[in-house]
């Protein structure tokens, strides 16, 4: 047991997605995160959502779950863009990030996923990271963020690469 000075360990792991039951465990966790959100003006469409991230695993830049003692927790996925019209920059872009954990272990997830992204925005010889969250009113994600190396610009995050 670990003195109470050092905390605990927490075991959080990410990596590309390996089982169809994975896949089904992203979608529980999609849905749930999704009605949590639900609103008038946009309606949730489970077989739209499980068609969608099926595609996503399957074809997109970068998809990766989150495991804590092998029990999926969160995935995120991004692709590979040109963000402006006026710059030829390359960025690997956040489309989605989902996680139910809470407290340390979010922020520990959260930095983590969000490393993960930038040695796959290096491995992919792009020039930006990009990423944001549109559902935290709070601003936590980018406090935390920010303190990891990431520019706030408007909504977004940047994390230069090159």
């Amino acid at each position: 047991m670990l003195p109470a000075s050092l905390g605990y360990l927490i075991m959080i792991e990410i990596d590309k997605i390996k089982t169809l039951e994975e896949l089904e465990e992203c979608l529980k966790l999609s849905i749930d995160y999704f009605s949590e959100y639900e609103s008038v003006e946009i309606s949730i469409d489970p077989d739209l959502c499980k068609s969608n991230l099926f595609t996503l695993a399957r074809r997109g830049d970068y998809f990766r779950v989150l495991k804590e003692d092998s029990r999926v927790v969160g995935w995120i996925a991004a692709k590979v863009i040109r963000p402006y019209l006026h710059s030829r920059q390359t960025a690997l872009y956040q489309l989605y990030y989902h996680c139910n954990l809470s407290g340390y272990k979010a922020v520990k997830a959260l930095i983590l996923v969000h490393e993960s992204m930038i040695e796959a925005a290096k491995e992919k010889n792009v020039d930006l990271a990009i990423t944001s969250s549109e559902l935290d009113n709070s601003d936590s994600f980018n406090r935390i963020l920010t303190k990891q190396g990431w520019i706030k610009r408007n909504k977004s995050l940047i994390y230069p690469i090159n």
